[in-house]
């Protein structure tokens, strides 16, 4: 369940430390069992301390120079020695599956990349999806009619000031092929890259899910719907083509979207249906919510097909 994730990637970072400072120990005792290696680095311990005692107590330049020297040719012959052992300097140092954090998942006061995707991983699988492919407006170079382009413009705008801007929900409206999946997927690929929790499902997938919530355990319940709406970025994507369920679909959808509101999250929704079919089919409440002039900018688009 996702209420035990944070905990898990805690404890897999804990291992990964575990193992590669095993890993670096294990190098190291190999090495000091040889004699020449052993005796190599007995002396160059102990260089370190008559290099200090000659430059800062004895103001022996001379020979703190040839003590320098001799360091130097000291760790010529480690490194020597260490290659006939098939070994190098790095491995006797505890090296990083993730340089930057150096497995603590965090980095400078906040979760690392690493972190993110870890959670974003475990929180996509716990609801029983598959990760989807997210793109970025580098991976878009369609040729798009001038109101699209303003429309990229426009988004560029929103993605580079999130989570502080305006508008924090879209509506989508179009025919099938037009663009709707394509834009919505590269304004998740770029704020994951920004650092933020992003999700792209399908009306289908979260159907699926409020299902499975419905029938479930109360803990059950509070911890699927609490991992969707504290997504920081969620995609809806083909509203209006979910099987629907009685007492479910619609209730959760509202539930979602009402939910994520009120906690200042963004949505956006991507659908076939008209303003019309949208309010027949998910009631009043869910289509004021999701149209709401202050936070919501709709947008329809043509009938063509702008994808790459």
């Amino acid at each position: 369940m996702t209420s035990g994730i944070i905990p898990m990637i805690e404890r897999e970072y804990a291992l990964v430390r575990e193992k590669n400072a095993d890993k670096a120990k294990k190098n190291i005792e190999t090495a000091m069992k040889d004699p020449v290696f052993f005796k190599t680095e007995t002396e160059l311990k102990s260089l370190a301390f008559y290099i200090a005692k000659a430059e800062a107590f004895d103001g022996d330049q001379n020979e703190a120079k040839r003590l320098k020297t001799r360091k130097n040719e000291l760790f010529s012959e480690r490194k020597k020695i260490l290659a006939k052992l098939n070994l190098t300097e790095d491995d006797l140092k505890i090296s990083y599956d993730c340089p930057t954090c150096r497995d603590t998942g965090f980095y400078g006061g906040k979760p690392c990349k690493c972190f993110r995707d870890k959670w974003l991983y475990y929180t996509i699988d716990s609801l029983g999806m598959q990760p989807c492919e997210y793109l970025t407006f580098k991976d878009d170079t369609a040729k798009k009619t001038e109101n699209l382009t303003k429309l990229y413009r426009s988004v560029k705008k929103y993605v580079n000031v999130f989570p502080n801007a305006k508008t924090h929900n879209f509506l989508f409206i179009g025919p099938t092929g037009c663009g709707k999946t394509h834009l919505s997927k590269i304004m998740a690929g770029e704020l994951i890259n920004r650092g933020f929790n992003a999700l792209v499902a399908t009306a289908a997938e979260l159907n699926r899910i409020f299902l499975k919530t419905h029938l479930g355990r109360y803990d059950e319940k509070q911890d699927y719907m609490s991992a969707l709406i504290d997504f920081d970025f969620l995609v809806i994507d083909d509203l209006g083509t979910e099987n629907e369920y009685k007492n479910v679909t619609c209730e959760y959808f509202l539930t979602l979207v009402a939910e994520r509101l009120a906690k200042g999250k963004h949505t956006v929704i991507t659908t076939n249906l008209d303003r019309e079919e949208l309010a027949d089919k998910y009631g009043d409440r869910f289509f004021s919510r999701v149209t709401e002039k202050r936070t919501t900018a709709v947008i329809s688009f043509d009938n063509v097909n702008y994808r790459k």
